[in-house]
């Protein structure tokens, strides 16, 4: 229930983030929106809309980078089988910071060659 629960407020934030910077929606209506939708309390819910309209896109933006993990963390797994160990693939999203996307998937697919390699 957890997993789907964030899913459900993923989707809610990227299109809450895309309905205020494409169709001018109130920030009222977005905080309710959130509300209903994400299940957020309207403390949580208003700071999110503020961020939303200060910075457009960073609603889309976690969603987006969240899905990129989860996809560099499944190819990590397929390629290293039984020797994909979920706290080294922490470490090195962790340990890299704030990262453009395809730098993530460049050094994510150079630790799996490195490590396919000292096997």
């Amino acid at each position: 229930m957890g997993f789907l629960r964030a899913q459900l407020r993923g989707c809610a934030f990227l299109m809450c983030d895309f309905d205020l910077a494409t169709k001018g929606i109130t920030r009222d209506s977005a905080i309710v929106f959130l509300q209903s939708q994400a299940g957020l309390a309207w403390p949580d819910a208003a700071l999110a809309v503020d961020r939303m309209m200060a910075c457009p896109g960073v609603g889309a933006g976690g969603e987006i980078g969240r899905n990129r993990i989860v996809a560099a963390r499944d190819r990590a797994r397929i390629g290293l089988g039984p020797g994909f160990d979920i706290r080294s693939f922490h470490a090195l999203i962790l340990a890299g910071g704030e990262l453009p996307l395809r730098v993530m998937d460049n050094r994510v697919d150079a630790w799996i060659g490195s490590k396919q390699k000292s096997r």
